[in-house]
């Protein structure tokens, strides 16, 4: 292996090419970067231990190396460093920065890094994607231990409170629930929590109701009520 020490210790005036950085891409560890940061006295003992508290990485020390790197190059951006690290670990845990992109070791500016992590803003997780669905594409009506009344204003709203029926307005396809939508119609998602069922009634703008099973088969509205005790 090549002693990557030496060669930091023959670099003068902190001038650190990015070939220097891709073989500090391969040694692993605290203990190492230790060596090659704080032994050599390009890092302080006081900082080094600050960044090691702030890698999200634990003990395994993943982040270590590159924020040392980077505490090099911009030493006076050590809080930067630490929030650059903490939100980019965020997003490879929730999957929003991928593949190659995920290793950190590939971007040598904070432009870089900051360009991918301002792309992950734009990208939400299912469960962030259900719970903007939830809080602002639907109107929760009622919420009882009983049951559940939702009116979807989305069709993304529809999909997701009208899963596992076979209601055309929670299909795939948007068409008949903009074809629904234009016309005025607007839909009440019932569910029922005890017996695990759904329905849907349709109110056209004159006041007529169509009521439908999760099997999108016509039922009354009043055997939906006396089903669910209401």
């Amino acid at each position: 292996m090549i002693d990557l020490l030496e060669k930091l210790r023959k670099i003068e005036n902190k001038d650190y090419s990015d070939a220097l950085l891709e073989e500090i891409m391969i040694v692993e560890g605290k203990s190492k970067a230790k060596k090659l940061y704080v032994d050599t006295g390009k890092v302080s003992q006081e900082d080094f231990d600050d960044l090691v508290d702030a890698d999200p990485s634990g003990e395994k020390g993943k982040y270590i190396e590159w924020m040392c790197y980077m505490l090099l190059k911009e030493p006076d951006r050590k809080q930067h460093i630490k929030d650059v690290v903490r939100v980019f670990d965020e997003a490879v845990q929730k999957g929003k920065i991928k593949g190659e992109d995920s290793d950190i070791y590939r971007y040598k500016s904070f432009d870089e890094i900051d360009r991918v992590i301002e792309k992950t803003a734009k990208v939400k997780t299912r469960g962030e994607k259900y719970k903007e669905i939830k809080s602002e594409e639907a109107e929760i009506v009622a919420d009882t231990p009983k049951y559940k009344i939702v009116v979807p204003k989305t069709h993304e709203a529809s999909k997701l409170y009208g899963a596992h029926t076979k209601w055309c307005t929670a299909a795939k396809s948007p068409a008949y629930w903009e074809e629904y939508f234009n016309e005025g119609v607007k839909f009440y998602y019932i569910m029922d929590k005890e017996a695990g069922e759904k329905y849907a009634v349709a109110v056209y703008p004159g006041g007529k109701k169509e009521c439908y099973d999760a099997k999108d088969k016509p039922i009354d509205f009043s055997n939906i009520m006396k089903r669910m005790g209401i």
